[in-house]
């Protein structure tokens, strides 16, 4: 029970950031415009078709997550995709869950 305690621990802030419908739209409209590429808010609005302040909202709340990352060039902001290592804490949720139903 505690190695599955900790494993939603260490998960939690990934499943609250993608738990939300719009911050999902968001990361989809991220991985489409491919990952390597900067999107600035304003592309993102136009993609998930939310007012600029909700999705800077929302990409606050994946940055504070660790699933985006901010690049300043100049004066713009781009921010790309960094979800390697929750996708990793979040695959060994999922098989902690997996074993502890098991038994």
């Amino acid at each position: 029970m505690n190695q599955l305690l900790e494993a939603f621990n260490h998960s939690r802030s990934a499943l609250t950031a993608i738990g939300d419908p719009s911050r999902q739209a968001i990361i989809a409209a991220m991985t489409a415009a491919g990952c390597h590429n900067g999107q600035r808010v304003g592309d993102l609005t136009k993609a998930v078709n939310l007012s600029r302040p909700t999705v800077s909202h929302h990409i606050k709340l994946l940055r504070e997550a660790g699933m985006v990352r901010l690049e300043k060039v100049g004066t713009k902001h781009y921010y790309y995709l960094t979800m390697a290592d929750k996708l990793d804490d979040m695959t060994q949720l999922l098989a902690t869950l997996k074993e502890a139903l098991k038994h």
